[in-house]
């Protein structure tokens, strides 16, 4: 609530900030993902040339993970969800 009021004694328009600052939070989360994945495939003796073959293998097990306990990973993107609101215009896309 703080913050809201912080941005309503600005005069600025929060939205625009906003956006800024979740596009920010989507290149930290991936470049934190690029890193964990990279790791990954150092534990499991990939070599450079094949990390994009390891980041499909990757991919494929998380995929399955989420089609094995769906209601899980439903719940996990829900909360997500509810976690990270970011002010948008009525109308505007989500992605």
């Amino acid at each position: 609530m703080n913050d809201d009021l912080t941005e309503m004694r600005s005069g600025a328009d929060p939205n625009p900030m906003k956006e800024v600052h979740r596009t920010e939070h989507i290149a930290n989360l991936l470049k934190q993902v690029t890193g964990t994945c990279i790791t990954m495939a150092a534990l499991e003796g990939w070599n450079h040339e094949e990390l994009p073959t390891a980041f499909n293998s990757i991919a494929e097990r998380m995929t399955a993970a989420a089609s094995d306990n769906p209601e899980r990973s439903a719940k996990q993107l829900q909360d997500a969800k509810d976690r990270y609101v970011f002010v948008r215009e009525a109308g505007a896309p989500t992605t």
